[in-house]
């Protein structure tokens, strides 16, 4: 039997980049290529360097370089895209299908819709098309994308959702075939919880609102002197962080509110706290968040946050909360209760057992055949 040969295709933000997306891709092209499928990792990233997350020596990774001109691409937009020597989209698709001429995919995967856009303008490669949605339906359709999204959408022949929720939301903009697969999630040892640390892994930012976790310590942060939070996440949004640290100086929280930077061992560091709060206003199927499910955390998100409010539940696993007040309070219960800590986090780490590595890729290999 013929070997299937796979086509991933992510056009940027690849190279270097810390992001939950390229954790998964790296996952997902190394689990694929170790099943024996022949797989292709191929970018168009303007950055230059080396990828974050390591691949499989089995991984083919392509990174395509761009030689269009900025000065041609001006004339492109000047004229309407309409003389083929300035039209940016067609100089992309153009080398993307050489690239494909000469692998000959039996699949091609795209990271997002506007990876497929890449992929299917002008003259495609004649094969299945199957796109992944790495975020909230919401997040994609916005009232100024929706038109082009539904428009390229017509040319895959499946899309994957994260959770099932999404399958619905979807189907207002998309009636072919669609697949629930959330991503793969790395069982982690329990751990004791008795370190007085609240841990919240990621980027700082401001979707991210570590702002809204400093408002809600501040208000327990007296009571429990002892206790730190510790924020890890690379500072993607610089004026931000720095808001963020003016307001720790603001409240005297210096010694008990600490950014810690970026980590390459967040099992470590999961193993280090005891709660884990997640004030991000929303996600698609935060890895951050799963991962310290996994590993036995009690988690607190807001109840408004896409996604946090599916994996969360509510007095099982952690707690939905409505603002920095109930934040605070549930916060304030954790803390204090060793067992409820303890009960919570072994429901946690049960719930992630679905999202074992093994069953996500086992749900690819029915997509792929």
């Amino acid at each position: 039997m013929k070997q299937k040969t796979i086509l991933v295709y992510k056009k940027g933000n690849l190279i270097g980049s810390t992001g939950g997306i390229e954790k998964v891709l790296s996952f997902f092209c190394n689990s694929l290529a170790r099943k024996g499928y022949k797989v292709y990792l191929v970018t168009r990233d303007k950055h230059q360097g080396k990828l974050f997350f390591p691949l499989d020596k089995k991984v083919h990774f392509e990174h395509l370089q761009m030689n269009f001109k900025r000065w041609r691409r001006v004339v492109g937009q000047l004229t309407f895209n309409l003389i083929p020597f300035f039209n940016r989209e067609l100089y992309v698709s153009g080398m993307i299908r050489s690239y494909c001429n000469e692998i000959k995919p039996d699949i091609i995967i795209t990271a997002g819709i506007q990876d497929l856009a890449d992929i299917v303008y002008n003259n495609p490669y004649p094969c299945p098309k199957i796109v992944q949605l790495h975020s909230a339906i919401s997040v994609f359709f916005t009232r100024k994308k929706t038109k082009l999204f539904v428009k390229t959408l017509k040319n895959a022949d499946l899309v994957q959702v994260l959770l099932p929720s999404y399958k619905k939301d979807l189907r207002a903009f998309y009636q072919g075939k669609i697949a629930v697969i959330g991503n793969a999630v790395f069982p982690n040892p329990r751990h004791c919880l008795r370190h007085k640390i609240i841990i919240y892994p990621a980027r700082i930012e401001p979707n991210k609102a570590q702002h809204l976790l400093i408002e809600a310590f501040s208000k327990i942060a007296d009571k429990y002197p002892d206790w730190q939070v510790h924020f890890y996440g690379g500072m993607s949004r610089p004026e931000y962080a720095r808001k963020c640290r003016e307001e720790i100086k603001k409240l005297h929280l210096e010694k008990q509110i600490l950014f810690k930077g970026i980590s390459h061992d967040i099992p470590g560091v999961l193993a280090k706290a005891s709660v884990c709060a997640f004030p991000s206003r929303y996600e698609g199927f935060s890895l951050a968040l799963t991962e310290a499910m996994a590993a036995g955390l009690p988690c607190v998100g807001f109840d408004s946050a896409i996604s946090v409010n599916e994996l969360i539940r509510h007095g099982q696993n952690g707690y939905l909360v409505k603002d920095t007040g109930e934040m605070a309070r549930y916060l304030d219960l954790l803390m204090k209760n060793e067992k409820q800590r303890l009960h919570m986090g072994k429901n946690a780490a049960a719930m992630m057992t679905q999202y074992a590595p093994e069953k996500i890729i086992q749900g690819w290999e029915k997509i792929i055949g």
